[in-house]
């Protein structure tokens, strides 16, 4: 199999970053209308990439504010479910010969959420478990 030096980034790639500039240029002031466009016009993955960018952007700017000012979310266990399916996957399907650190940078940035929801599902169980997480 072809080997990359680097791997591929889907966000990088110049057929990605053309298409959301001009949807940027279509839609500056209208998210929720770039939103629909590109779920219309693009492929899966630019579509979901676009949708994983733009919430990120989104939260990074209300993450900036102090933990108390910061807005809650609340989702049910099969909305979670579904998200960490589609992660599952993405990661299980990654090869194993990534540069360094590639597999670190997912692991420091899900971890915390990742054990939190499974202590959070212990102690829905009454399950013991929970206290060694």
């Amino acid at each position: 199999m072809f080997k990359r030096s680097e791997p591929y980034a889907h966000s990088y790639s110049k057929e990605y970053q053309d298409f959301v500039s001009k949807v940027y240029d279509k839609y500056p002031d209208d998210p929720n209308a770039a939103v629909k466009y590109i779920k219309q016009n693009a492929s899966r993955h630019t579509y979901i990439t676009y949708l994983l960018q733009l919430t990120q952007n989104e939260l990074i700017s209300e993450s900036a504010n102090p933990r108390w000012e910061q807005p809650t979310y609340q989702f049910s266990a099969g909305e979670l479910e579904f998200m960490l399916r589609g992660f599952f996957d993405a990661v299980d399907h990654l090869e194993n010969d990534l540069p360094a650190g590639v597999f670190d940078y997912i692991s420091n940035r899900s971890e915390d959420f990742l054990l939190k929801c499974l202590k959070t599902t212990y102690e829905k169980n009454d399950n013991s478990q929970s206290r060694d997480l």
